[in-house]
């Protein structure tokens, strides 16, 4: 049985004193910067514990770097909303609840890390609440212009699971969901997911390519390949639902649609990385 005990940062290198007394220059500079917030990051998100978080100067001392480089990958942390640094205090890690999630770096930590599987679940929750209401209101308020492109988005979809073309697919419901977003006509809807597209694409690759993870790909390999064309007519099937109520203008019918697609994006997730 693993330990259920948090483990330590290691104690990182330091740098080389060539290294060190070429710091000052700008590029050599951003280099110890992105390697110190790439630590430093991973480390908040799988709640590993740094004790020299607390001060800049813990921090250089800790890691063999100028205040300068701290400094720099600190503001970094800050604009993610994952730590805080304020006078007499400090640096704090900032509640979850804080965290801009919508930031590509943050999204890559979350990526690599054990809390994964509670992110993407979350992801989920707030794709139910959103995604059936735009649903919805595309069928509304669509253009023809909009439903047009809906359906070559639909009609990629199709070729895609035909061919059983992981890549393909995941450009093609990428261009779709975009697509339905768009003929909302909601700017604000709009906006909120345009801001949550990384996020949204990691739990797109991880539920399209859950057959690549070793744990699942034992299992998935005796599929025979028939099952294996049923499973992906049965996911293009769940996105043309949605394209019909809108394309018929069905707003109640395309709700539904939606909130049962949502619905096995997160029953997938279940199945690939677990609750």
């Amino acid at each position: 049985m693993q330990p259920t005990h948090k483990r330590a940062l290691p104690r990182p290198s330091r740098i080389p004193a060539a290294e060190k007394a070429a710091e000052g220059g700008p590029l050599r500079r951003a280099r110890l910067a992105d390697q110190l917030v790439e630590q430093l990051g991973q480390a908040i998100v799988d709640d590993v514990p740094i004790p020299s978080l607390s001060s800049e100067a813990a921090l250089a001392l800790q890691h063999g770097v100028s205040r300068t480089v701290v400094r720099e990958a600190v503001q970094r942390l800050i604009a993610c909303g994952m730590v805080r640094q304020r006078p007499k205090i400090g640096i704090t890690v900032a509640p979850r609840t804080e965290w801009q999630y919508d930031h590509p770096e943050l999204i890559g930590w979350l990526a690599r890390s054990p809390r994964k599987s509670e992110f993407l679940h979350h992801l989920t929750d707030l794709r139910m609440v959103l995604e059936p209401a735009i649903a919805e209101r595309a069928a509304e308020r669509a253009t023809a212009e909009h439903r047009a492109a809906i359906d070559r988005a639909d009609a990629l979809l199709r070729e895609s699971t035909r061919a059983l073309d992981i890549e393909l697919f995941l450009r093609a419901d990428a261009a779709w969901h975009e697509a339905v977003t768009e003929a909302c006509r909601n700017p604000v809807m709009i906006d909120t997911m345009r801001r949550k597209r990384d996020a949204i694409a990691l739990s797109r690759s991880t539920t399209v390519r859950g057959v690549e993870i070793e744990r699942i790909r034992r299992r998935f390999l005796k599929v025979p390949s028939a099952r294996r064309d049923e499973l992906a007519q049965t996911a293009y099937s769940m996105h043309h639902a949605v394209t019909l109520a809108i394309r018929q203008g069905k707003g109640p019918e395309a709700r539904r649609a939606m909130a049962e697609l949502i619905g096995g994006v997160d029953t997938a997730l279940f199945e690939i990385l677990g609750s």
